[in-house]
């Protein structure tokens, strides 16, 4: 029970394409979509193994563009992390508007353009902090350094090995304190750059398959996705899933703590064989599901209709 739902939903995660890529100016897109080209075209002949990681290396490093895009998306993940609370839509719209000096900045990482850019991201973004942001740009900026003097930034995204070490090579760009949110933001950036779907930068992680490693974020948009589809149905030799399939079927509203929530995504999330790509199908299906046009949901076919809950926050 719910493998049909937890399928259709990592099929559409497949398809989908996360905000921060409808950011990137032309030439950034560009790269994409040349990183999306070769990723295919060097893993189906690594797997062969009709050439090394190396080689594979060596042209990766040579597409136009790939130093930028990694910098830019390791920036925009640096001020995510900045923000507690996080309007989705605004925060991007934030990020296409500071673009230019978000360029400037990466380019030259200097401390000046780095209070420039905090100064317009918090003019475009108001319930963000000043000081937060500028911790967390500096703080991009003294690890930007570091790996420049290694061969750059989009080279040690491809060799890392192991997934907790790439994220916590990522975390050395954000804010430099331990936060709920810094953890969420590492997260959201992995999906970016650690799938066929995005950008895929991490090369060696995604080779060895250590993406499936990916531990999901299950906020309350993936968590109405999950139950409402059903997918949730493919825990239920657990007796807290039975207990709760039984009561959405047969009691009026079932009202879940938002902690059970995120716990049931999470746990569901994980059994898909592409954790990445089901995170980002549910979030998508539940951000969209409120207008309740299910003709149109990308998912209609093979979802529960579990409408009888609510997810309570307090």
């Amino acid at each position: 029970m719910g493998e049909e739902a937890l399928r259709a939903l990592t099929m559409h995660g497949r398809l989908v394409t996360e905000p921060v890529f409808k950011t990137l100016n032309n030439d950034l897109a560009g790269t994409v979509s040349r990183l999306k080209s070769f990723y295919v075209n060097f893993s189906e002949k690594y797997r062969r193994g009709v050439v090394t990681f190396g080689e594979g290396l060596r042209d990766y490093l040579n597409i136009n563009g790939v130093e930028d895009l990694a910098r830019y998306l390791t920036l925009t993940a640096s001020i995510l992390s900045s923000i507690g609370v996080v309007r989705v839509v605004k925060f991007y719209e934030a990020i296409d508007s500071v673009r230019d000096y978000m360029i400037q900045f990466m380019n030259n990482p200097t401390k000046d353009n780095g209070v420039k850019l905090a100064e317009a991201f918090v003019n475009n973004y108001p319930e963000a902090q000043f000081k937060h942001v500028n911790e967390a740009v500096k703080n991009y900026a003294l690890s930007l350094r570091a790996v420049a003097r290694r061969g750059g930034l989009a080279k040690e995204l491809a060799v890392i090995r192991d997934y907790f070490n790439l994220e916590n090579f990522i975390r050395g760009f954000m804010v430099p304190y331990s936060t709920g949110h810094r953890n969420k933001s590492v997260r959201i950036m992995i999906r970016w750059i650690a799938h066929e779907s995005g950008a895929p930068l991490a090369l060696k992680v995604m080779l060895r398959g250590q993406n499936r490693l990916y531990i999901p974020i299950g906020d309350m948009y993936t968590a109405s996705a999950v139950i409402r589809s059903g997918a949730f149905l493919v825990l239920i030799d657990d007796d807290r899933v039975k207990s709760l399939y039984v009561n959405l079927t047969s009691r009026g509203n079932v009202e879940l703590s938002y902690d059970e929530a995120r716990v049931l995504a999470i746990k569901t999330i994980k059994r898909s064989s592409d954790p990445i790509a089901a995170e980002k199908g549910a979030y998508d299906v539940g951000f969209n599901c409120s207008l309740n046009r299910c003709v149109e949901c990308p998912i209609g076919d093979y979802c529960s209709r579990f409408t009888s809950f609510t997810i309570s926050l307090s």
